[in-house]
């Protein structure tokens, strides 16, 4: 699930990040925080959201072993911080610009 969730999100960030014009974001951390500079959602989600990236690569690429207790907190912390991203990106894409 927590793979599943950073790429579909990190998807719609290359997406939004381009849309305004800006060159796309070097990786899937970068995307997060990009989104954040660019005011798509609060500063402050970007930083608790752009770690998950990197969990996210472990998980894939089995870059280490990997401690359950962390993947588990993550989880939960994913559960709140990505209902927050989508209705941040939501609402940024209801407004008028």
């Amino acid at each position: 699930m927590l793979q599943e969730i950073v790429d579909a999100s990190a998807d719609a960030n290359l997406h939004l990040v381009r849309a305004l014009g800006q060159p796309a974001p070097s990786d899937y951390y970068n995307s997060f925080v990009q989104m954040g500079v660019h005011g798509v959602i609060r500063d402050s989600l970007a930083r608790r959201l752009a770690p998950a990236a990197g969990l996210r690569n472990r998980l894939v690429h089995e870059y280490e072993a990997i401690d359950d207790a962390i993947v588990l907190g993550a989880v939960a912390g994913a559960r709140r911080d990505f209902a927050e991203y989508v209705a941040a990106v939501e609402a940024y894409l209801g407004r008028d610009r």
